[in-house]
């Protein structure tokens, strides 16, 4: 009796290890033939950093594909990482006066720089912007590229869209790819206490570069898929069992917001330079803006609100790129006009 119930218990344990080698060993390859990569170019544009959990690689010369659209643009960045024109029209004999962070949207994702609202605002102002945004940040990593680059700016331009605020209380972050790419992230404690991840422990952003690589090349079917496959089925479980999952409530999200622009703030006032949060949101609602923008920060930070105010829907298209979201050069346009008749009334420079 009891070698009998031994034996099935062997015998399941065997089973369900067969499954599981099979499993791990088919699924990448499984999820490359059936997908198409999003996104690809000639060059890798980012790396992995265990304190942003990756950031854009230095003088880049790149294309980038958007498969999923049929859409392309170039990028081009300096020494520093920063996105500039394929013609940088910086002058070098001038500093830096204004330093923008942000994610995609102030990055110019799917655009080239030339009809990006940071380069036209640049040839309005005639001055020296430097765009440290990167695709898929929130407020924590726009507050901690802040610290590590904040020089002699006079301006510091934050660019906010609604979805930092899920951002800013989750492991994965808002990229493209089958692993949670594990980023810096803010808690709030019971006792009102909030605590920012200083350092990213685990790099899921190689492999997720690898397998992108691989589904571009069309590179199918290897002993290493076992790894790949044991590591995405850890990720997924991980995901339906809700590790990952944002798990705060909208008032606590703000709280976490209004204490990241704290920190931005003293920042700024440390440099002498003034702080400005724009709303660039195309696509939500301004309740979180108008909440943030009435709140006790208000005295101290510039709020302006660059997103069209009245507009239907069919005006609206216009002003992203099409079955993607991302603002297009029309609505990079819009944004520059906002900001630099914002500047100009203010007299910040």
């Amino acid at each position: 009796m009891i070698r009998n119930i031994l034996t099935n218990i062997f015998l399941t344990i065997f089973s369900i290890s067969i499954l599981f080698i099979i499993y791990g060993c088919f699924v990448i390859p499984y999820k490359i033939i059936t997908n198409t990569a999003r996104s690809d170019s000639s060059q890798i544009y980012a790396s992995f950093n265990d304190k942003l959990g990756y950031v854009p690689n230095n003088n880049l010369n790149t294309i980038i594909n958007l498969n999923y659209i049929g859409r392309s643009y170039k990028v081009f960045t300096d020494s520093n990482g920063a996105r500039i024109a394929e013609k940088n029209i910086n002058d070098e004999k001038k500093t830096n006066e204004i330093l923008l962070i942000g994610d995609s949207f102030s990055f110019g994702y799917g655009v080239n720089y030339e009809d990006t609202f940071a380069y036209i605002l640049q040839l309005n102002l005639d001055v020296n912007i430097n765009n440290l945004s990167v695709s898929g940040y929130g407020t924590v990593q726009s507050l901690k590229m802040l610290k590590k680059n904040l020089k002699n700016e006079k301006i510091i331009i934050y660019g906010f869209i609604e979805d930092h605020l899920r951002r800013n209380v989750v492991k994965c972050g808002f990229i493209d790819g089958i692993y949670c790419i594990h980023v810096p992230y803010a808690s709030l404690s019971k006792e009102g206490n909030i605590k920012i991840v200083e350092k990213v422990e685990t790099n899921n952003f190689d492999i997720n570069q690898t397998y992108n690589q691989r589904l571009v090349e069309r590179d199918y079917f290897h002993i290493k898929d076992l790894y790949y496959g044991i590591k995405y089925m850890k990720d997924s479980f991980y995901k339906r069992a809700g590790f990952y999952k944002d798990r705060y409530e909208i008032n606590e999200k703000i709280i976490i917001l209004k204490s990241l622009l704290q920190e931005m703030l003293d920042i700024a006032n440390e440099k002498g330079a003034k702080l400005i949060f724009v709303n660039l949101d195309l696509h939500s609602s301004k309740e979180v803006y108008n909440n943030i923008s009435k709140s006790e920060l208000k005295e101290d930070i510039y709020f302006l609100d660059a997103a069209p105010k009245v507009i239907n829907k069919n005006d609206l298209s216009k002003l992203f790129i099409k079955h993607d979201g991302h603002p297009n050069a029309n609505g990079h346009n819009y944004f520059a006009d906002e900001l630099t008749r914002f500047l100009k009334k203010e007299n910040l420079l």
